[in-house]
């Protein structure tokens, strides 16, 4: 499913920029050959449909191509942040069942700590050599392709399964939304084990057949506008601290942002202040998008309505959003309410938790706790 709609852009764009990570260029052709080149790996060390692979891999070519050849074989991916600490690790491990770790290195780490799990580390994952050709599994839009995991407030993280037909819904309305196409080149300096990076960022470009630009590293606002200048970037998902990050950064030009025709923010709210600096400095407005682990991107402020600061915007295409009273009514009268998502995209449930479950999840929608109007 998502690798077939991979495949379908790396054939029309073969000859295009791809990847390109700290300067380092893959075009579509090369891309396709590494990610088949993995999944063949993965079959050999026995990973297939329904398997679940752990994956502990900071932002790069590695961390792509280990996402793309595990969806092609029709294993789970569960990406986790590479700065946990083991104890955090295990318990992502023993939760997702995962039967194989993809790391960066990190094999005696792990062994030491007790992890009795197949392991393979990335370098070899990328750099083996395998022989024979490569047939992608066939799979339904209900196979599962991704566990991601939901933080409250407290306790420990909630598991949730997204589906190939949730995550290629998620990239079909935000595609329509806004326009995405093989010429848009989009920069990520957002995790891609984070919801926002790994639709927004890597989703977004890899199956419009757009360029992915990865700057790896700790964030520097600086870096970024010269990625933004250098790499000719159109579009730029980021969150609210790294927009105050550029805002309060000298530059001795300005940055050349002709290129550029979306700047959006997500994972919290972005401060009045940092966008009306951003604006003042560079005249470009930031837009908000809104969202969540459990459906994915649904709204942003785009289009005929970008001109409200404070707002996310409007539903994503084919995507409802409504706004309920106390009684369980559905509010009209631009009241303040609990905000409630339907979303083809969206899981229907926490996994194992059927309490969790029934609190946020009612009547085919998804309550995320927010308010609303």
């Amino acid at each position: 499913m998502i690798y077939s709609e991979f495949v379908n852009a790396a054939a029309v764009n073969k000859s295009r920029d791809a990847l390109i990570v700290d300067g380092e260029k893959l075009d579509y052709k090369q891309l396709h050959s590494m990610i088949e080149s993995a999944a063949i790996a993965l079959l050999q060390q026995g990973i297939g449909r329904g398997d679940v692979i752990l994956l502990i891999v900071p932002n790069g070519t590695g961390f792509v191509v280990s996402v793309f050849a595990a969806l092609a074989v029709g294993a789970v991916v569960v990406p986790i942040n590479t700065r946990f600490p083991l104890d955090e690790v295990e318990y992502y491990l023993q939760s997702s069942d995962a039967g194989l770790i993809i790391h960066d290195g990190a094999e005696a780490l792990y062994r030491d700590a007790g992890f009795d799990v197949a392991m393979k580390d990335v370098a070899e994952l990328m750099d083996g050599e395998t022989s024979g050709s490569f047939e992608p599994v066939e799979l339904s839009p209900d196979d599962p392709a991704l566990y991601m995991y939901s933080s409250g407030s407290t306790g420990k993280p909630k598991r949730v399964t997204r589906t190939h037909g949730q995550i290629l819904s998620e990239y079909s309305s935000l595609s329509q939304t806004i326009s995405l196409s093989s010429a848009d080149r989009i920069l990520c300096t957002v995790p891609l084990y984070h919801a926002h990076g790994f639709g927004n960022c890597m989703m977004a470009s890899l199956l419009s057949g757009a360029c992915l630009v990865i700057v790896t590293g700790e964030f520097n606002g600086r870096d970024a506008m010269r990625a933004i200048s250098q790499q000719r970037i159109s579009i730029y998902p980021a969150v609210p601290f790294m927009y105050k990050m550029i805002a309060d950064s000298f530059f001795k030009e300005t940055p050349n942002l002709s290129n550029v025709r979306l700047m959006f923010s997500a994972g919290a709210p972005l401060p009045d202040e940092v966008e009306a600096k951003f604006f003042e400095k560079f005249n470009i407005h930031i837009r908000q998008l809104y969202g969540s682990t459990e459906t994915g991107a649904v709204a942003i402020s785009y289009g005929e309505n970008s001109g409200e600061v404070d707002s996310v915007g409007r539903p994503l295409h084919g995507v409802q959003i409504d706004i309920f009273d106390e009684e369980g009514r559905v509010i009209s009268n631009g009241a303040i309410g609990d905000v409630a998502i339907h979303s083809p995209a969206m899981t229907h449930q926490y996994d194992g938790l059927p309490d969790a479950t029934s609190e946020c999840f009612i009547d085919n929608y998804f309550y995320p706790g927010d308010l609303g109007c």
